[in-house]
């Protein structure tokens, strides 16, 4: 079995400049809030399935139906968090 090593601050701006450029939310990613809601932030209700379909095969995690919980998926920080929990269970 691989090792898969994910340092948690460069995760986090992956994951601003993922959700900056894909949702146009910023033209500075690095700006970007880290303990805002994404939903705040402007991305949309529906764009939620597709953050969840870029995170699953980006990282190359499995996300089951218990794990797709708004509390999850809040804010850059709480994603950072699932993913990181994730990777260290595989």
């Amino acid at each position: 079995m691989a090792t898969v090593t994910i340092e948690r601050a460069q995760l986090v701006e992956e994951l601003k400049k993922y959700l900056s450029e894909r949702f146009f939310l910023t033209d500075d990613y690095r700006t970007l809030p880290i303990d805002e809601s994404i939903l705040d932030l402007g991305v949309e209700s529906l764009d939620f399935i597709q953050v969840l379909e870029d995170i699953k095969e980006i990282y190359h995690i499995v996300i089951d139906d218990d794990d797709v919980l708004f509390e999850n998926f809040e804010t850059v920080n709480k994603i950072a968090d699932f993913i990181l929990q994730k990777v260290i269970n595989l």
